[in-house]
């Protein structure tokens, strides 16, 4: 198989580019209702997050047929494209938008928790060599209470809110959210995450280990 035949998902159109540093790459997957991406190669381990409802055709390059899948927001897994590294083109069957957020898992960072946090709002949901994940909600008008991310990590909003994130010295940031914003974030301790809107405040917290 020639590389004329697929490209790498860097080139892929529909899977567009946000950031990239050291330890990620990010990129946001919009794929419009029935259309398709181009056949495309991962090779990276990749963390994926879903955030809308969604119905998709899968066919990896030489199948005969493809399989179809009911995507759920909120969804998040990791998949091993280093050791298994995937050519595909996906095919959105669904009545509206597909959309996901892929974080390619490109080094171990510097430093790592060796611990999971243990705040109620933090629930753990998976944890892999390279990754721990968390789901976060914070019900309206409530807090974290102060909590500390010891670790290098990806939070992915899963839906519309109104937050504020107060730091150790207790200046305050206020931040709009929007389904499908990506934050990249440093080590950080002694802040507060609370919740100013009307509904819970959900996202994924991936821990890159």
């Amino acid at each position: 198989m020639g590389n004329d035949e697929y490209v790498e998902v860097r080139d892929e159109p529909r899977h567009r580019h946000r950031f990239e540093n050291d330890y990620i790459r990010l990129y946001d997957v919009l794929i419009p209702k029935g259309d398709e991406t181009l056949y495309h190669r991962h090779g990276v381990d990749t963390f994926y997050v879903m955030i809308v409802n969604s119905s998709v055709q899968d066919r990896t390059y030489g199948a005969a047929t493809s399989s179809t899948a009911e995507i759920t927001a909120g969804g998040a897994f990791l998949r091993g494209h280093l050791s298994e590294p995937l050519i595909h083109r996906v095919c959105n069957v669904g009545l509206g938008d597909a959309r996901m957020i892929g974080a390619e898992l490109k080094a171990a960072p510097p430093v790592s928790s060796s611990s999971p946090l243990g705040d109620p709002c933090h629930s753990i949901q998976k944890e892999h060599d390279r990754l721990r994940v968390y789901r976060l909600g914070i019900q309206p008008d409530q807090t974290t209470g102060r909590i500390s991310y010891d670790f290098y990590g990806l939070t992915v909003v899963l839906g519309a809110a109104v937050i504020s994130v107060e730091d150790e010295l207790h200046n305050e940031t206020l931040i709009s959210c929007s389904a499908g914003d990506a934050i990249w974030q440093s080590p950080r301790s002694n802040f507060t995450i609370s919740n100013l809107g009307q509904v819970e405040y959900r996202a994924i917290v991936a821990e890159w280990r």
